[in-house]
C-alpha cells in the first residue's frame, strides 16, 4: 500500500551519491565527509532502480566495475550480498557510467556543484556551499568552496583526522580540520573566526545557471560572531564554463579592521615567483595520485601572498593527501571597514 520509493525526498537522498561525485574516487567532501572513497555498488544499483533513476544505476555498475566485481564479488554485508545475487545479472548488463552532471543545486544544504561539460572530468569542477555551522558533523566552513582541474584536486577541504573522544566534545572545533580558518578564503577579522551553531549560516543565497556560466552570491557575515563587526561579507562566485572561475568578496565592517586574511588549502605544488599569480602546479602526493594544476590570479594592489607547509600525520588524512598540504595567505594591505578583494582561478 505504501511504496517510500515514490517519495520524492527519497529520491533525491539516493541521488546525492552521483551528485557529490566528481572523478575516480573523488567526492565532495563537506563536513566530514571522506574526499575519496567508493559506494557500495549494488546498493546503488538497486536504489536506483527503486526510485527508476538510470544515472544512479549505471553509476552503482560503475561502481561494481571499479570494484572488480565480476572477479571478486560484492564488498557487501551478507544481507547486501543476498540482494546483490538477485540483481547481479542486470547489473553487470548496464553501462558503467559516473554520470557527472553538469551542474548540481541542493537547495536546503545549499550546495551546487558544477563543471565545464556533463558526463566530462576535463576543465574546472566546483563545488560551493552555504548552510549553517550545526550541520550533521559540522565543519564551520560557510561559504567554502573546492576546486578541480581535469578531475584532480586543485583547492581542497582536507576532510576529517581519525575520529577521537575530542572530535565529539565541546574541545571539536579546537582541531584545525574543523575550523573555518582551514576552508577556502573565509577571513580572519582580527583573529575572529566563524562559530558553530544553527544562528552562525549564510543568508541571501542566489543561484542561477545557463549553458555558459553558473552564478551563486550569499553573504556571510552571519557565519561570525557580533565582536567580528561584519555589517555584510558578500561573496559572488561566477563559474564561466570553459574559461575560469572568479570569487569576488565585498565587505563592510562597523569599524576598521587591522587585520584580514583569508587562506586556502591545495594538495599541489606553488610557485609565487609571479607577483599577482600563485602558480599550482602537478605533485605526486599519495598511491600514485597527482594534484590538479592551474593558476589564481590575485590584486597585488589588494593582498599580500604567504603559504606554508601543513604536516599532515593522521592517518585518515594522510592516506588521502600524503605528508602535506599547502596552506596560502592572502592577507589584505588595507583592510579598513569596506573592500573589495577578487581572485579568479583557471587553468
Amino acid at each position: 500500500a505504501i511504496d517510500l520509493y515514490d517519495e520524492p525526498l527519497i529520491g533525491e537522498i539516493g541521488k546525492f551519491i552521483y551528485r557529490a561525485h566528481i572523478n575516480d574516487g573523488y567526492f565532495v567532501n563537506f563536513a566530514d565527509a571522506p574526499p575519496i572513497l567508493l559506494p557500495s555498488s549494488a546498493l546503488t544499483f538497486v536504489y536506483g532502480k527503486r526510485i527508476q533513476d538510470s544515472d544512479m544505476m549505471s553509476f552503482g555498475a560503475w561502481a561494481a566495475e571499479r570494484q572488480g566485481a565480476c572477479t571478486s564479488g560484492f564488498l557487501e554485508s551478507i544481507g547486501r550480498q543476498i540482494r546483490a545475487l538477485f540483481n547481479v545479472k542486470e547489473l553487470l548488463a548496464t553501462d558503467p557510467t559516473a554520470p557527472m552532471p553538469r551542474d548540481v543545486w541542493l537547495p536546503d544544504i545549499q550546495v551546487v556543484t558544477a563543471r565545464d561539460a556533463a558526463g566530462s572530468s576535463d576543465g574546472l569542477y566546483l563545488a560551493a556551499k552555504g548552510g549553517h555551522n550545526e550541520e550533521s558533523h559540522n565543519h564551520n566552513d560557510v561559504g567554502n568552496f573546492l576546486v578541480f582541474s581535469d578531475g584532480r584536486p586543485l583547492i581542497v577541504d582536507a576532510g576529517v583526522e581519525t575520529y577521537t573522544r575530542k572530535t565529539f566534545s565541546a574541545e571539536r572545533y579546537d582541531i584545525w580540520t574543523m575550523q573555518s580558518a582551514y576552508h577556502s578564503l573565509l577571513p580572519i577579522i582580527d583573529g575572529i573566526q566563524q562559530l558553530s551553531g544553527p544562528e552562525f549560516k549564510a543568508k541571501d543565497f542566489i543561484y542561477e545557471s545557463d549553458h555558459s556560466a553558473d552564478r551563486l552570491t550569499l553573504d556571510i557575515a552571519d557565519a561570525y560572531p557580533a565582536d567580528a563587526g561584519i555589517h555584510f561579507w558578500k561573496r559572488f562566485i561566477h563559474f564561466e564554463r570553459g574559461k575560469s572561475i572568479c570569487i569576488s568578496d565585498q565587505y563592510e565592517l562597523t569599524e576598521p579592521a587591522t587585520d584580514i586574511v583569508s587562506t586556502l588549502l591545495s594538495p599541489c605544488g606553488l610557485d609565487l615567483t609571479t607577483l599577482g599569480q600563485v602558480k599550482f602546479t602537478e605533485r605526486l602526493f599519495h598511491d600514485d595520485r597527482r594534484s590538479g594544476q592551474g593558476f589564481l590570479a590575485y590584486d597585488t594592489s589588494v593582498v599580500i601572498v604567504s603559504t606554508e607547509e601543513l604536516s599532515v600525520e593522521d592517518p585518515r588524512l594522510n592516506t588521502v593527501w600524503g605528508d602535506v598540504l599547502h596552506r596560502v595567505m592572502f592577507k589584505l594591505k588595507n583592510p579598513g571597514d569596506s573592500g573589495t578583494v577578487t581572485y579568479r582561478i583557471s587553468q
